[in-house]
């Protein structure tokens, strides 16, 4: 009789609630009671009443019909920073409802109710209310066509789908604690994000690069996607490839790109495998950014000429990055890591005084000193570019080793 029942019991879950019994053999000799709360229909906890000298929160539920509340009592906390700010514990009125006052605009909320008899029947972990909801809706955008850099001839061209630019959610009204949070941002800029004692700071974003450049070059480009407001490329060696490969990844209309580098008096003589010098084709490339059809907002790249450069750095919107190698040899046979700055509001800084003292790379351009013809000079530079083809092949081979 028992093995029967067990057999139509088996059949009924299977068939009825999809749930095979014997699949799951660690709920075997086990019994599971799933059961509503006897006492009320729901509970939760929501802001009441809002003013500028406080809130007041409404915690609980209406009761079932016929339950006695007399055993029942609702505990309400407000915690910040992970300790108890204020805390209120009493027995809910007829309706089932506890009334709390908060001296100011409350932050994260955990509340309990729990019954004499029956034990804890609701209970909730501090969480933060939502105060608003903004929706925006955005044109489709367009399409920006993106061909490969001349780098690299032979790679597939790219489609950036251009977002429309948000106009982004009203500012909150300037409440206390809405003072207390901006100060506590400034501080975290300064001094690192502030958790509370009993929580772990996360770790630093870190990507170690080696011997894998299309992995580093997509890792650039999903970056700089992010950016609503500006990117700035910061590199001793920038070149025009660099804009083409990373900048034109940006996916929001409007996006300043900004660049810093080194002035460099090769660049005078450097010229790409067609013969183009290296400065005419960044002058190219900022024209061709420039045309409102890229959606683009300030383009302005420049040369830091009082203040040399050695790292490198990508700044996207206030989130800044450290490069080890340059952008054009990043990901390639020497291992780079490319960090997250997290405590970025000095680097920033310091970065912003360099662009702002830097010559725009146009005028450097333009005014440079034409170096005089030398004979020495050619030959220096027919014998370079003669080494340059000869060990072409060598390091296509060693490339294909590699790969």
């Amino acid at each position: 009789m028992e093995i029967d029942l067990c057999i139509r019991a088996r059949a009924w879950l299977r068939d009825c609630v999809h749930f095979d019994l014997l699949a799951y053999d660690l709920w075997l000799g086990t019994g599971v009671l799933v059961a509503p709360n006897p006492l009320f229909r729901r509970c939760g906890a929501r802001i009441a009443l809002r003013s500028s000298g406080g809130e007041t929160l409404m915690v609980g539920g209406p009761p079932r019909m016929g339950a006695d509340l007399s055993t029942v009592a609702i505990t309400v906390e407000e915690r910040r920073g992970g300790e108890v700010a204020w805390r209120v514990d009493q027995e809910p009125d007829a309706l089932g409802r506890l009334w709390a006052t908060a001296p100011s605009e409350v932050d994260a909320v955990r509340h309990e109710v729990v019954c004499r008899l029956r034990g804890v029947l609701d209970q909730e972990e501090p969480a933060k209310f939502f105060r608003g909801l903004w929706t925006e809706r955005l044109n489709e955008g367009r399409l920006r066509h993106v061909a490969p850099p001349r780098r690299t001839p032979a790679a597939d061209p790219v489609e950036v789908q251009v977002r429309g630019k948000a106009k982004g959610p009203p500012a909150p009204p300037l409440t206390a604690l809405r003072k207390l949070e901006l100060l506590q941002q400034a501080q975290q800029q300064r001094a690192g994000e502030f958790r509370p004692a009993e929580t772990q700071a996360a770790p630093s974003t870190v990507y170690l690069l080696e011997n894998d450049r299309v992995a580093a070059v997509t890792l650039i480009r999903k970056l700089v996607a992010q950016a609503r407001q500006q990117v700035l490329l910061v590199d001793p060696y920038l070149e025009a490839d660099d804009l083409q490969e990373f900048a034109m990844a940006a996916e929001h209309e409007g996006v300043a790109i900004r660049g810093l580098l080194n002035p460099r008096t090769g660049r005078r003589r450097a010229s790409d495998k067609d013969g183009d010098k290296l400065g005419d084709l960044l002058v190219q490339q900022i024209e061709t950014m420039r045309d409102p059809a890229q959606g683009f907002g300030e383009i302005d790249i420049r040369v830091s000429v009082s203040r040399r450069l050695h790292d490198r750095f990508l700044q996207i919107d206030d989130v800044i990055w450290h490069c080890g190698h340059s952008f054009n040899q990043v990901g390639k046979a020497e291992i780079s890591l490319m960090t997250r700055v997290e405590q970025p509001a000095e680097v920033r800084e310091v970065l912003a005084v360099a662009f702002a003292e830097a010559e725009l790379f146009e005028t450097h351009w333009r005014n440079r000193p034409i170096p005089q013809w030398s004979l020495r000079q050619e030959i220096a530079e027919a014998l370079r570019k003669l080494a340059t083809w000869v060990e072409r092949p060598r390091r296509r081979r060693k490339e294909r080793q590699r790969g």
